[in-house]
């Protein structure tokens, strides 16, 4: 979306890229490997997007919004993968029988 950043360099802010990525790293990592081995990615996360505020490259509704995307696509992906599976295994089934 066009919004200006903070520091007026440009009209990329909304919403933050680098924020969506760590944030949906960390959320894979959570996901593979558990709650406990992803509080680093987490923290990792969350310095990221501190910084980029702090640099003023993004505001906290753009980071907030790169968080949301980038924890909600493993999640809606997830999900997706589930139904088509179940989907798969019901058709099959109906061939069968």
């Amino acid at each position: 979306m066009n919004k200006q950043r903070p520091d007026r360099s440009n009209d990329n802010s909304f919403p933050s890229g680098h924020t969506s990525t760590v944030f949906h790293s960390a959320g894979y990592i959570h996901r593979r490997y558990g709650f406990k081995n992803s509080i680093p990615a987490y923290a990792l996360a969350g310095f990221t997007a501190a910084s980029r505020i702090d640099s003023k490259k993004h505001d906290i509704l753009d980071v907030i919004a790169g968080a949301a995307i980038g924890l909600g696509y493993p999640i809606y992906y997830s999900c997706l993968i589930i139904i088509i599976y179940y989907v798969v295994v019901i058709q099959y089934f109906m061939l069968i029988f």
